[in-house]
């Protein structure tokens, strides 16, 4: 089961970590929604997660929708990791305080938040960290 309850949230505070950082798109957020809708009983899903499924507004008013902030506090390590997967994905990443080098070796040191985006979002096919990405 996935944790996105308001007590329990800790997966979809990594979801929404992965998307504020520009690692998924706010297209893949929803997929990653609509696995949370099929692996749980569907009277156990909060209704704010039908309706991030609709949303379509700005990523700063996706609190309002949940209802509350999510108690995820990734550490520095693992935010770093979580942007090196939007540069591995050639995302034209904006406002981050990290290079593209910088943040691809602290994901290269972190492959449990490599393991995780996978399993997290299945239909993202990743590079391996071991390509060249200075192309």
């Amino acid at each position: 089961m996935w944790k996105v309850l308001r007590n329990n949230n800790e997966d979809l505070g990594f979801a929404l970590n992965c998307l504020f950082n520009q690692a998924i798109s706010l297209k893949e957020f929803r997929e990653w929604l609509e696995i949370v809708i099929e692996d749980n009983d569907i009277s156990n899903v909060p209704s704010y997660i039908f309706e991030l499924l609709d949303f379509g507004g700005k990523l700063f008013e996706l609190n309002n929708i949940i209802g509350f902030t999510s108690d995820y506090e990734p550490s520095e390590k693992d935010e770093k990791a979580v942007i090196g997967i939007a540069f591995l994905r050639n995302t034209d990443v904006y406002d981050v305080d990290i290079d593209k080098a910088e943040a691809i070796k602290a994901l290269k040191a972190n492959n449990d938040i490599y393991q995780k985006f996978v399993k997290f979002f299945p239909f993202v096919k990743l590079p391996s960290l071991y390509d060249d990405f200075q192309k």
